[in-house]
């Protein structure tokens, strides 16, 4: 009998020890496309567009869920994209080691943005990380959205400040053709 209990501890030990090894060589990982994604052409206030989708791949030795959102992660030129302004289709992802996607985005602009050149970073990442003793394994990859913001064509930018001198102007012209056409004459004397 003292021999199985030493295969038996020998065997659990070799058991434990693949299991182990086999669990500390997983990884998790998450890639992206190098190139930015660009909007091609300019953007206008009050407008929807689709952008170049966004290319996910699995880096990893483990299956996972994907998800992207909008953050900028370092300095760049420009306005910052606010994430509302982004939407993507099937926001979370399930990719198989080695296999990738293509996430579909939305660009909507609002009716008050400002206009300008605008850049921030697209995130991808590991949803539902897993967790070996302290430390939680996940992973993240970012590339680039730049796009600019210009006014809409046929000069009626979305930009309040230009109705306001528009319309008065059109209320100013207004009266003065009023007051021609109504043969009132004033006269100012000084007394």
């Amino acid at each position: 009998m003292g021999w199985l209990r030493i295969v038996a501890a020998v065997a659990t030990g070799i058991l434990g020890a693949t299991l182990s090894a086999a669990s500390a060589q997983a990884s998790a990982g998450a890639g992206v496309a190098a190139n930015p994604v660009v909007l091609a052409g300019d953007a206008h206030p009050g407008q929807t567009y689709s952008l170049p989708g966004l290319y996910i791949v699995n880096t990893g030795t483990e299956s996972g869920i994907y998800s992207a959102r909008v953050q900028r992660l370092r300095s760049a030129q420009g306005l910052d994209v606010p994430a509302d302004w982004v939407q993507f289709e099937g926001n979370e992802v399930f990719l198989v080691p080695r296999a990738h996607a293509t996430l579909p985005m939305t660009l909507t602009v609002p009716v008050r943005a400002r206009l300008g050149y605008y850049g921030s970073d697209l995130v991808v990442a590991t949803l539902g990380s897993r967790r070996l003793g302290s430390a939680i394994v996940g992973a993240a990859a970012a590339t680039p959205l730049h796009f600019t913001v210009a006014p809409a064509a046929g000069g009626l930018p979305g930009d309040p400040a230009f109705w306001l001198v528009g319309g008065g102007t059109v209320v100013v012209a207004a009266l003065v053709w009023g007051w021609r056409r109504s043969r009132i004459r004033l006269r100012f004397e000084r007394g």
